[in-house]
Formats: C-alpha cells, structure tokens, sequence
C-alpha cells in the first residue's frame, strides 16, 4: 500500500479493507478487492525458482567488487514508483531484476552491469499488426544497437484479447518469443517468426508489453503497444 499525502491531495495505491485503489489515463479508479489463488503453475514455479537462484547467486557467483558495481549502478540510475515518483532499487534488487529475467528467457548473463551505468532505452516504435486467429507482425526498430548483439534480445509478451470498452488490463501476459541480435544476420522489421499465444477473434484488442534485455548487464524498463484484431 502506498499513500500519498500533500496539500489538498490524496493519492492511493493498492489495497485498504476490501477495496483496490489505482489509476490509469482516465484518473483514479477503485475496485473491489480480490484475493488471488495460487495454483502453483508451472510457470509461476518456474518464476520464483529463477529469482531464488538469482538471490543465491549474490553471494555464490557475484565477487564482492561485482556486487559493489551494481551497487554503484543501482545508485546511478533513477527509477520510478507507482506514483510516478523517483526512487532507487538496491544493487542487490537490481542484479536480481537482470539475472531472473535472462534465465527466464534462457539467455547467458554478465556478472557486472551496463559499464555505461545507464538504464537502456526501450523502442517506443514498437507496434504489431495481429490477425485472427494467432497472426501476429511485430514492427520495430531494426538500427538499434541490440540488433546486431549477439547476446541481445528484445523478448515480447501478450494478453488474451479484450473488448474495446475495457479500460484495466493487469494481464495475464504471457511470453511470446524472442527476437534474437545476431552480429552476421541483424533481424529486420516487420518480424513474422512468432506466433500469438492465445487464440484471438477479429475486432479484439491485445496489449503486448516487451523488454529489451543486453548481455553486457542492461535491461529496459517495460514498453506496450496495443493493436485491434484483423479477421
């Protein structure tokens, strides 16, 4: 729960008693609360088990000058809260944060952060064309760096399709594919390789949601596009 308190203002986030506070582009918002099951998924196994191995490798894999990088990384670079607000991670969050996504994706990792101590940028350009039933083109940008990094990729997940009138999205997402750099064979837009992973119905909306992750430690904060389903 966050509150935000000033002259006159109140805002909140997440849940008092039985009711969820948020906001989205039309203002504030609240909802009845819901309790979530836990089902034990495979994949949500599969996520909790790569951050504990992430969390061990802190002190196992990571040398103490290591983990003092990220440290100084962590506090290079700023993030921001569900207020919009600035804050900073810990290094130790911030290592758990890059390590846990590169095994979900299967991908190697490094072991110290971006030498540039930066956050990298996302591709606001990105944008799909889905048609129905699982058709989907990704248009992105193909001159960015991670393009011809062997060791990048942008890595892409969805949400079943939504009416138009729906306004709260909070997933589920699930992954889509990769689309790898490759130094001799850069990928190029519009990429067609990947299939929707829920079946889709013409005139549905879908939010895709992609990071961009880099082998020398990098990893973009989340970026969307939404598109409307063709038949």
């Amino acid at each position: 729960m966050l509150l935000h308190l000033g002259a006159g203002e109140l805002d909140v986030r997440g849940s008092i008693a039985e009711e969820t506070f948020a906001r989205n582009r039309y203002g504030h918002y609240a909802r009845e609360r819901v309790t979530p099951t836990d089902p034990a998924t495979a994949l949500q196994l599969a996520r909790r088990t790569d951050i504990t191995i992430a969390a061990r490798q802190w002190t196992t894999s990571l040398t103490a000058a290591q983990r003092d990088q990220w440290r100084a990384y962590a506090g290079a670079i700023t993030r921001t809260n569900r207020f919009g607000e600035p804050t900073h991670l810990t290094g130790y969050h911030e290592w758990i944060r890059y390590r846990a996504f590169r095994r979900h994706t299967g991908l190697g990792y490094s072991r110290t952060p971006p030498p540039d101590l930066q956050i990298p940028p996302g591709d606001p350009s990105l944008a799909a064309t889905l048609t129905a039933p699982t058709t989907i083109s990704i248009a992105f940008d193909d001159s960015a760096p991670w393009c011809t990094n062997l060791a990048s990729a942008m890595v892409l997940f969805a949400t079943p399709g939504f009416g138009a009138g729906v306004t709260y999205i909070g997933g589920p997402y699930h992954l889509i594919g990769l689309i790898y750099g490759n130094p001799t064979n850069p990928p190029t837009s519009p990429y067609t390789a990947l299939t929707y992973p829920f079946t889709l119905t013409a005139g549905q909306h879908a939010r895709i949601r992609a990071r961009i992750t880099f082998g020398d430690g990098g990893l973009t904060n989340l970026f969307y596009t939404e598109a409307v389903v063709n038949p």
